[in-house]
């Protein structure tokens, strides 16, 4: 987890200490975590910036709708056992970049949207639950989707270079089926690219500065049946 020190913060101590940190969830979505007073409590009230956004009965919240291009102030107060709420506020000031990793597996997210059906895209597993291979290589992080489908993630302007590799699966015997990749940003074409089982593996880089909403989608060339498309390695970067 990625722990921020408080400024000025004024409650939960433990022993000396006071402890008020913060985790990213997803790209729009952070989770509070403090250390509560010794004192019983009922619960706790936690705002975001002047607005009260909720309560929790634990020491865990966690805040969505988060705007990244602006800094946030998060607060926390203690209601006791007799319903009243402490005057005093523990307070972090922060900013959503400060908990974004300089790179990220997009299989790591959570989807915006995807495609129903009894197949679906899978997260660092090939559309029927197995590994993700090509070419005989096993790879751990990727998305495996059927041929006429598509995911869609929330970036929110975020990340600046989307890459993968992409290729049909090993599972996939038919060395003719055919597979366009589409990488596609707030409803424009990004990318398109099409391949073959027996071309093996293709780079695609992709600029998404200002990308809020990026969507992967393969479709099948000719006939073949349902293709196993794997998006390999997926990540966005900043």
């Amino acid at each position: 987890m990625s722990r921020l020190r408080p400024a000025n913060s004024t409650g939960f101590r433990c022993g000396s200490r006071e402890i008020f940190g913060l985790s990213r969830l997803a790209l729009m979505e952070s989770i509070c975590v403090w250390t509560g007073q010794p004192q019983p409590a009922a619960g706790y009230e936690v705002w975001l910036d002047g607005e009260l956004k909720g309560a929790s009965t634990t020491q865990v919240f966690a805040i969505r709708g988060l705007d990244p291009k602006v800094g946030h102030t998060a607060e926390v107060s203690t209601v006791w056992q007799d319903g009243t709420v402490s005057p005093k506020k523990a307070e972090l000031k922060f900013d959503l970049k400060q908990l974004l990793a300089r790179e990220v597996f997009v299989s790591d997210l959570d989807p915006l949207r995807i495609t129903n059906g009894w197949r679906q895209p899978e997260m660092d597993r090939n559309f029927n639950g197995g590994g993700l291979i090509i070419g005989g290589r096993t790879f751990e992080k990727g998305i495996g989707m059927p041929t006429n489908s598509e995911v869609e993630f929330e970036l929110n302007g975020v990340y600046e270079k989307f890459s993968a590799t992409v290729g049909i699966d090993d599972e996939y015997k038919n060395p003719e089926g055919a597979v366009e990749f589409v990488v596609v940003g707030d409803g424009r074409e990004l990318s398109r690219s099409e391949l073959k089982k027996v071309d093996g593996t293709r780079e695609v880089k992709v600029d998404v500065h200002d990308v809020h909403r990026l969507v992967l989608r393969v479709k099948r060339t000719g006939e073949g049946g349902r293709i196993h498309a794997d998006w390999i390695e997926a990540k966005l970067f900043k």
